[in-house]
């Protein structure tokens, strides 16, 4: 009996120490990180960008050249559909709704 209440505990331990995924943050994407995005004020595809935080606190990805059509480099998350990290060689999803309900409220204002 003892040896299986050992495994159990061995087991137990173990699983406390397996990383729980936990919703993105703006604090979890430091400035300067390279990020991917889509959005429907872009032509259609992937956007390579860089991530930078306002002195409000207002996420924004910042794209390396000016969209031709406004000439718009600076998106808020509220111009953006889908949002990946670049982590390692693969990109990794990052979910914008936690990211959007952390920020202040007036990081959700369309600024044109």
């Amino acid at each position: 009996m003892s040896r299986i209440a050992l495994v159990l505990s061995i087991t137990l331990l173990g699983l406390l120490h397996i990383p729980i995924p936990t919703p993105t943050s703006a604090q979890d994407l430091p400035e300067g990180l390279l990020v991917r995005f889509e959005s429907s004020d872009l032509v259609p595809g992937w956007h390579v960008g860089t991530v930078g935080l306002t002195k409000d606190g207002c996420v924004m990805i910042w794209k390396s050249e000016p969209e031709l059509i406004h000439g718009r480099i600076g998106f808020g998350l509220h111009y953006i559909q889908k949002l990946e990290r670049h982590e390692g060689e693969r990109w990794v999803e990052v979910p914008l709704t936690p990211m959007m309900h952390k920020e202040p409220k007036q990081c959700h204002e369309h600024t044109g």
